[in-house]
C-alpha cells in the first residue's frame, strides 16, 4: 500500500546522495610515487617505509603519504593540497581550508575529515583493495578521485 510506504519514508528517510559523487571527476596526473623509485645505494630503509605520492590536479598539487598496507590492521593517510606554483601575490589560501576529504569503498564512507588552514589532512582507516580518496573541489568544478589500492598493494 502506498500510504504505508509514505509513512515508512517519513520515519526512515532515504539517505541523501553523497555530494562528492555528484561532481565530475577532475583529471589527475601522478607525478611521483616513492615505491616506484629505487633506493640509493648504501641507504638503509625501514621494513615498511611510508609510500609518498604527488598528483597534479587542475592547477593544484596533492601530496599524500601512506603508512601501513593491506597486511596491517590500520593505515594512516596524511595529505596536503595547495597551488602547483608560488602565487605572484600573497593570498589567504582560503580555497584549501575546510575542504571535505573522504575515503570511500564503493559508495560507503570509511573515513572523513576536513583540511586545515594549510590544506593538510589526516585519516586513519582499515585498509582495503577498493579504497579511494575523494575530495570535492567546488572552486575547480569537480572532485579528486584517486584509487589507493595500488599504493596499499605496494605496502605489503
Amino acid at each position: 500500500p502506498a500510504d504505508l510506504v509514505e509513512s515508512a519514508m517519513a520515519i526512515f528517510p532515504a539517505p541523501a546522495p553523497m555530494p562528492v559523487l555528484t561532481l565530475p571527476k577532475l583529471l589527475t596526473r601522478l607525478l611521483t610515487m616513492s615505491s616506484e623509485m629505487p633506493m640509493a645505494v648504501g641507504f638503509r630503509t625501514a621494513l615498511n617505509p611510508p609510500c609518498h605520492a604527488v598528483y597534479q590536479v587542475s592547477g593544484m598539487l596533492l601530496e599524500i603519504r601512506l603508512q601501513g598496507g593491506l597486511d596491517q590492521l590500520r593505515s594512516t593517510l596524511v595529505g596536503m593540497i595547495g597551488p602547483d606554483a608560488v602565487p605572484a601575490s600573497p593570498s589567504d589560501d582560503s580555497e584549501f581550508k575546510d575542504l571535505p576529504v573522504y575515503l570511500l569503498s564503493k559508495k560507503k564512507v570509511l573515513a572523513q575529515t576536513t583540511s586545515n588552514q594549510f590544506g593538510e589532512f589526516l585519516l586513519e582507516f582499515e585498509p582495503r583493495n577498493d579504497i579511494r580518496l575523494c575530495m570535492p573541489l567546488a572552486h575547480a568544478g569537480g572532485r579528486i578521485d584517486i584509487p589507493l589500492g595500488r599504493l596499499l598493494e605496494n605496502r605489503k
